[in-house]
């Protein structure tokens, strides 16, 4: 039977985020949601969901390659994904990805191998290292469990684990009040949340952030792609201001500690330190992927257009468009995008566009303020104009003498020749308006620019998108995409 060129998969149990969501034909043994957050793939006679980081989530019972996953069976929903080995050299726990079990320190996979009909053991050079015996001889990957090793290596037990946090259940919030109500503690700020739809937080006059440093939000918000309308936070002696006051936690390793797909709109917030419309303040290797932020902001020291105080946090494909102001003298750490890059930190692909009004204050970048350790910035820009009293750069505004950053492909957009920064490389308007400028990024699937400047008046915007397989059309829906 001919495949769809477009599905619902809908009616699985289990916890996962592809349910109930178009996908779109990408290829004979591929379909990928139209968001390109979930893949489905058919791997060793299942078809498998898959999510944008290769974590799989759910198979489907044993079925033909002609068969479309929305009339498939789906029989096993996860967390039934790893085993683990002992009694020999290559003992550790192996992950199930769809189509083979990878070692949690990716030093080993064990792989079906079709022409010798076993499962056989490979290190990252694909070298083969042992072959499982089963028995039956089957690519089925629930045959492994219990199968013993041959050859040289000593006899061998495999055990089925299950890791607790992968069937944490997602609680959905559509009003003002349910998302204010995640920070009422910390088995709450623990949580996993989905935004099923666009809020107004207006009917909440003095929005209180999300976590502090006693008591940091741990768990994920995903937004989605909704936005979030017309923030209000006025706390001007209040530190850790944000939609999430801190974000992370030294100790949280088992947690999420993960914010992503949203999309802050119109917000006034004032804080004293540490305040941005996302997080205040971040650590614990948090991270911080797809959001974005337009509106206005208001602090002392260590305020960004959207991210505070990055301590070892990380951060992807994000973008802020907020006039940043200092309120009162003698403060420093300020930027358009983060306060400050520090430690093992790093921000991937995101850029800047508001102004930053820094007063007499030091520090102050149009993209970050402040840079020390060892941080990590690659392929961002600044198009606003930053200001301030000493330190004062259009995309950072200071690096520590003991620092030793990895900052490379980054720019700040500015037609006066004599706009200085510490880091990156100017660019005029025009100039950048033209993708051949941009050492190092990638237009064909992760930026573009319009050329008629409709979108982000010419400035590359983020734009992820696949490039498609001969034969099948690009469909795919940017939630990146300024709007």
């Amino acid at each position: 039977m001919a495949l769809p060129k477009l599905i619902t998969v809908s009616g699985l149990t289990g916890d996962y985020e592809g349910g109930n969501t178009l996908y779109f034909l990408n290829s004979p043994t591929q379909y990928y949601a139209t968001n390109w957050s979930w893949r489905i793939e058919h791997h060793n006679g299942r078809w498998v969901i898959i999510n944008s980081s290769d974590a799989v989530f759910a198979m489907s019972e044993p079925c033909e390659n002609t068969v479309s996953p929305a009339n498939a069976t789906w029989g096993i929903t996860f967390p039934v994904i790893s085993i683990e080995i002992t009694g020999n050299q290559f003992t550790g726990i192996y992950n199930w990805n769809g189509w083979a079990w990878v070692h949690e320190e990716n030093n080993w996979f064990i792989q079906w191998n079709g022409f010798n009909q076993r499962w056989e053991l490979y290190d990252y050079l694909m070298w083969e290292l042992e072959t499982y015996t089963v028995s039956e001889t089957t690519s089925d990957p629930a045959s492994i469990y219990g199968a013993s090793w041959t050859h040289v290596i000593s006899s061998t037990v495999v055990r089925v684990y299950q890791y607790p946090t992968l069937t944490r259940t997602c609680i959905a919030l559509s009003d003002a009040d349910e998302v204010q109500a995640i920070r009422a503690s910390q088995l709450t700020r623990e949580g996993d949340y989905v935004q099923a739809s666009d809020i107004d937080m207006s009917s909440i006059a003095n929005f209180l952030p999300i976590g502090n440093v006693h008591g940091p939000f741990l768990g994920s918000y995903d937004g989605q792609g909704y936005k979030l309308n017309n923030l209000t936070i006025n706390r001007t002696t209040t530190d850790m201001v944000g939609l999430f006051g801190s974000l992370g936690a030294w100790g949280s390793g088992h947690l999420q500690r993960l914010v992503k797909n949203v999309k802050i709109r119109n917000c006034n917030i004032t804080g004293r330190n540490n305040v941005a419309p996302i997080a205040g303040h971040i650590t614990g290797s948090a991270r911080v992927n797809d959001c974005s932020a337009t509106g206005s902001i208001t602090g002392q020291k260590r305020i960004g257009g959207l991210l505070g105080s990055m301590v070892t946090g990380h951060a992807r494909r994000c973008w802020a468009d907020v006039n940043v102001t200092v309120s009162g003298s003698g403060h420093d750490r300020i930027g358009g995008f983060c306060a400050d890059v520090r430690y093992g930190s790093s921000v991937l692909d995101c850029y800047a566009r508001g102004n930053v009004n820094g007063g007499d204050a030091a520090l102050v970048g149009g993209f970050a303020g402040n840079i020390t350790e060892t941080p990590t910035v690659l392929r961002c820009y600044a198009a606003g104009l930053a200001a301030g009293g000493s330190d004062v750069g259009q995309f950072t505004g200071y690096e520590h003498p003991d620092a030793d950053p990895t900052i490379e492909h980054c720019y700040w957009i500015s037609d006066d020749a004599g706009s200085t920064s510490v880091h990156g490389q100017r660019l005029s308007t025009a100039q950048a308006k033209d993708p051949d400028n941009y050492t190092g990024w990638n237009f064909t699937t992760r930026w573009n620019i319009d050329q008629t400047e409709t979108i982000n008046d010419g400035y590359p915007y983020l734009d992820p998108r696949r490039a498609p397989q001969a034969g099948y059309p690009g469909l795919y829906r940017s939630l990146y995409r300024k709007r």
